[in-house]
């Protein structure tokens, strides 16, 4: 399934919500950088449903998660009651959850970001979570599950009902090179600023795909890139000339990359 299509699925369930038609919950895995939180922040908006947010790669212990994903609900109504004490069961979460909702009358959507440390690390409370419709009444809750890994490679709970799966693809060379393009700044050429890119595609993309390191990269390595032009020891054409320089600098921070995406992995364990 290419981007277009899987945008279109997920669109397609979501606006059913107006029709009173929710899932209970929606898994959508991919690649870390593959766009899949900013995808559906795009959808939701455009759809115009209450959304809340979870992150769950910073929370450790299932109080901490009932604490935060009430709070998010209370947000996402826009409720004015004040939030109740919220213990270790998470029977007060949902009775915490029921009494927003019921005030709302609107569905409220809950993203978990990094859902596959959340499934893995928190049994107890994801085996909750996920059979919510029994204590949330009318259809009124989906939780979306946004995960760097697949839906049958992680833990999820066999007494629940299985989600709706989405699997985002990753972004294509082509694709990651016009997203980057749009990071030009207003006081970098275009022609210096193509080089500077066919540079960064060239020797960053084969070691990773992940948009946001090489958004990163194009930030932190564009001054330097740039500098021998500004100061006018160098032509903006000369691309060959502007690639000596850079090189060296471009290896160590390949290396800081590597580092970085390591390091990234074993959080992920």
């Amino acid at each position: 399934m290419n981007r277009v299509k899987c945008k279109e699925g997920i669109e397609a369930i979501l606006k059913l919500s107006s029709c009173g038609i929710v899932p209970p919950a929606i898994y959508v895995s991919g690649s870390a950088g593959c766009g899949k939180t900013f995808l559906l922040k795009q959808i939701l908006a455009e759809i115009g449903v209450d959304v809340a947010f979870v992150k769950a790669n910073e929370i450790y212990s299932p109080r901490l998660f009932y604490e935060a994903f009430v709070h998010g609900i209370h947000q996402a109504t826009g409720s004015s009651a004040k939030l109740p004490v919220i213990g270790d069961n998470p029977a007060s979460m949902f009775y915490a959850v029921e009494e927003l909702l019921a005030a709302h009358h609107r569905p409220v959507f809950v993203i978990i970001e990094r859902a596959d440390l959340f499934l893995k690390n928190q049994q107890d409370a994801s085996t909750a979570l996920t059979q919510h419709e029994k204590f949330v009444k009318d259809h009124r809750l989906c939780v979306i599950f946004e995960s760097r890994v697949a839906f049958h490679s992680v833990i999820y709970p066999k007494s629940s009902v299985t989600p709706v799966i989405f699997a985002v693809p990753e972004y294509s060379q082509q694709e990651v090179e016009t997203i980057l393009r749009k990071e030009r700044p207003a006081d970098i050429s275009d022609v210096l600023f193509h080089n500077f890119i066919q540079a960064i595609m060239g020797y960053f993309y084969l070691s990773t795909h992940d948009l946001r390191l090489l958004k990163y990269v194009v930030k932190e390595q564009l001054p330097v890139y740039a500098q021998p032009v500004l100061d006018g020891s160098v032509s903006e054409t000369s691309a060959i000339l502007l690639w000596r320089k850079i090189e060296p600098i471009f290896r160590a921070a390949r290396a800081s990359l590597f580092l970085k995406s390591s390091e990234e992995e074993e959080n992920r364990m």
